[in-house]
């Protein structure tokens, strides 16, 4: 069989692209500007499935809906990052 060698390379390509897993991503929130998101909101707009959210301490008064699949949201600890619900 003679596969001309663009189309094997063709090939291998789409099949590397296809098959490789995609990565979750660490996203990053602060109210004091230090993250690239300053609202839990913005950061879920660009969550994707396996994504983990951080939230940095402080009073976050939004309303949270998460309707994405397998999003993590993870605060700086039980006593220093609260959501109150607006």
């Amino acid at each position: 069989m003679n596969i001309p060698k663009t189309k094997l390379i063709r090939f291998i390509l789409l099949t590397c692209l296809f098959s490789c897993p995609a990565y979750a991503k660490d996203i990053y929130v602060a109210q004091d500007g230090s993250a690239k998101h300053e609202t839990i909101k913005a950061a879920l707009a660009v969550a994707e499935s396996g994504d983990i959210i951080y939230v940095k301490a402080g009073e976050y008064a939004e309303s949270v809906r998460i309707t994405k699949d397998n999003i993590s949201l993870i605060g700086a600890g039980f006593t220093k990052t609260r959501l109150l619900a607006e």
